[in-house]
């Protein structure tokens, strides 16, 4: 007997869904994707929207598994360390990892383009310009409208799968028509803009190319990340509201003298900022939470590791902010290091666990990284831990430490 095909509807043509119909298509699954925004093949990014990413080994590890990783690092840039700017304009540089580890920042335009053109080769058919305006999900059933012709259709499937972002519509039908339907979404108290440091001439990056600079402030920072044409995506995550906020800065004057006065260095390197920064939009942070899901296995193994990388990201956005430019965070992890370093099967940093040991469950990172700051909080209130960090006494006492925790 001949077993018949499953019938796939992904809502999102993002990076997510259409890595997913990839895998999905080869599994022998008939997989069509729904996507509201028009072809982005055909269409050019609006201003303000993110143009890069940066990928970990387990972005590459998803990228592998579909053949298409070799194409994507020719064009993906290594940074293998952060560069940290203080107000003076000098420069520290923290290595990512151990010597040769580096995360890679890539085209997210390209990225996409890509995936969605070996999904259609993998045959995968792609619908854009249509919006779901509901679903019946106990029959399978997603509705949509035709942004362009206004034509409204009916799509019979055997599953479902959202990728459609922060304000999915599939999860809004589950809010719908799921019984005691558990949601729920935080928006921090700061949101981002986009800006630009151009390339110099002949395409010259201005700045270091291989690092991610940040410039944290306490309550506040500036991003940027490289691009294959020299230039650099910059990224503003700033509060909403306050005395220091995007709320106070109302003329291209109030922008100026801000920068001038925060990142005095990175001025030079932005000719365009006061444009810039009221072209582009300014956008939210949310997280979003949501039980249960649709598939009951997928939900056991998957919901504790998405919200742990959402607590992870959300540890890892205020780490950046306000911890990577202090003293105290730079000596935490010189000490951190040797320990690993020497100990490499009792000790591997938050952050590897989480950008290079892709087979470490978010959920299990996030647990070890608690105990290591328990830990770490012990060490670092020792007297005199500025001279003694990488004595025999500490190192015996975080050994210790890890065999009680």
């Amino acid at each position: 007997m001949r077993t018949m095909k499953k019938d796939i509807t992904i809502l999102g043509a993002g990076l997510v869904g259409s890595l997913l119909s990839i895998y999905l298509s080869r599994r022998g699954y008939n997989v069509s994707i729904y996507e509201r925004r028009p072809d982005m093949r055909k269409e050019k990014i609006s201003a303000g929207k993110s143009i890069n990413l940066a990928l970990s080994e387990r972005g590459w590890r998803g990228l592998e598994g579909v053949g298409i990783s070799d194409d994507i690092r020719k064009v993906a840039i290594a940074m293998n360390s952060r560069a940290i700017h203080n107000v003076k304009g000098e420069i520290v540089y923290q290595p990512y990892g151990k010597e040769g580890q580096a995360i890679y920042a890539t085209s997210r335009g390209l990225l996409n383009c890509e995936m969605m053109n070996l999904a259609e080769k993998s045959g995968v058919t792609i619908h854009f310009n249509e919006r779901c305006t509901g679903a019946d999900l106990e029959h399978g059933i997603a509705r949509f409208e035709n942004h362009d012709t206004k034509i409204n259709s009916e799509v019979k499937s055997d599953l479902i799968f959202g990728a459609d972002g922060a304000f999915s519509a599939a999860r809004l039908q589950l809010q719908l028509s799921t019984e005691r339907f558990e949601y729920s979404q935080h928006y921090i108290e700061h949101g981002y803009k986009e800006l630009v440091i151009p390339a110099g001439s002949n395409n010259s990056w201005l700045i270091e190319k291989n690092a991610l600079h940040i410039w944290p402030r306490g309550g506040y920072m500036l991003i940027a990340l490289p691009n294959l044409d020299g230039s650099f995506t910059c990224t503003l995550f700033f509060p909403f509201e306050g005395e220091e906020s995007f709320a106070s800065l109302k003329t291209e004057k109030d922008v100026h003298d801000f920068f001038n006065r925060v990142f005095p260095d990175a001025v030079p390197l932005m000719p365009t900022l006061a444009a810039d920064f009221f072209a582009n939009t300014t956008g939210s942070l949310v997280t979003v939470k949501c039980f249960p899901w649709i598939l009951p296995e997928f939900q056991k193994q998957r919901k504790p590791n998405g919200d742990a990388i959402a607590q992870l990201a959300l540890d890892n956005f205020v780490e950046m902010r306000d911890l990577v430019g202090s003293d105290k965070f730079l000596l935490r992890k010189k000490i951190e290091a040797r320990i690993s370093e020497k100990y490499p099967d009792k000790w591997l940093s938050l952050y590897s666990q989480v950008t290079f040991s892709p087979h470490i469950p978010y959920a299990d990172a996030l647990s070890n990284g608690r105990k290591q700051d328990r830990i770490m909080g012990k060490v670092m209130a020792l007297d005199g831990i500025e001279e003694k960090w990488n004595s025999e006494e500490v190192e015996k006492m975080i050994l210790n430490l890890i065999e009680v925790q």
